[in-house]
């Protein structure tokens, strides 16, 4: 008679409850960005969160919110991190599930650059924003929306270290980049010193309010997140809040898995915090 190893069988019947939860647990495709940025980290705390739940966090990496949106809006994610700019006019059946961290416009040009945003000369200038399906190029259009003396600068939708390229060596004169802070591509600019600063984006037409909302909350970056791009104490910008959302359709068709969404978001929410956040 052949001795029975319980062990291996015991082990069996674990995996088996795991294979078995694993498959019963409902998918939650969220539309994050680049795969190193915020909106990723942001989704990975998420998928931390929701692990051994009934809802299975599964990262879409994309361009950004207006890119995430086109994706709802073509049934490809169930939800996604977006600018409040994005959630305007949407044409997406969704519900706000919570604000989950801070962006910042970051405004990168030479040592010898414009001090401001305002000092820009839109007739002359050129500014990078990022791609066309991102957030930068959306908040860019919401800049033009609240002071149409913008709308005459030419853009081109660049980001990273070809932007850098450009700005360094004149053909641009300066890369709007509106994220989280210490974002890879601010950090890669802060690694060069004497090069590059930050300029102050502190034109108050941007105040103005949005069908009803005001968007946009002026702040100051200290100088020691950025020490090679802010000369002085701080340096004046505007934030604002990412919104993670999901479609109505997967909140009804997932009541009870909705409730275990939202309770992992609300524990995430502190950990992206730690990495976005000038306090």
């Amino acid at each position: 008679m052949k001795k029975i190893n319980w062990m291996v069988i015991g082990i069996a019947i674990v995996f088996a409850f795991t294979t078995v939860g694993s498959a019963l647990a409902v998918d939650f495709r969220v539309g994050t960005g680049s795969k190193n940025g915020v909106y990723t980290k942001a989704g990975k705390q998420l998928k931390i969160q929701t692990n051994g739940s009934d809802v299975n966090t599964v990262i879409i990496f994309g361009k950004g919110t207006k890119d995430n949106l086109k994706k709802m809006k073509n049934g490809e994610v169930d939800g996604a991190f977006v600018q409040p700019e994005g959630l305007l006019d949407t044409g997406v059946d969704f519900e706000v599930v919570t604000l989950f961290h801070p962006e910042y416009v970051h405004l990168i040009t030479l040592k010898d650059g414009p001090k401001s945003i305002k000092d820009f000369d839109p007739k002359k200038d050129t500014i990078a924003i990022g791609s066309n399906g991102g957030g930068t190029a959306l908040t860019w259009a919401n800049f033009i929306v609240q002071d149409s003396g913008y709308k005459p600068m030419a853009t081109i939708p660049l980001s990273g270290a070809r932007a850098l390229a450009k700005l360094e060596s004149g053909e641009i004169t300066g890369i709007l980049r509106v994220c989280g802070l210490k974002d890879g591509d601010i950090m890669r600019a802060n690694k060069v010193k004497g090069k590059f600063k930050l300029s102050l984006v502190d034109d108050w037409d941007f105040n103005d309010k949005v069908a009803g909302k005001e968007i946009y909350e002026f702040v100051k970056i200290d100088d020691d997140v950025y020490p090679n791009l802010i000369s002085g104490w701080s340096l004046k910008t505007i934030r604002m809040q990412t919104h993670l959302i999901a479609s109505v359709k997967w909140m009804d068709e997932n009541p009870d898995e909705f409730e275990e969404l939202y309770d992992a978001a609300a524990k995430a929410v502190p950990n992206v915090l730690k990495l976005v956040v000038n306090d």
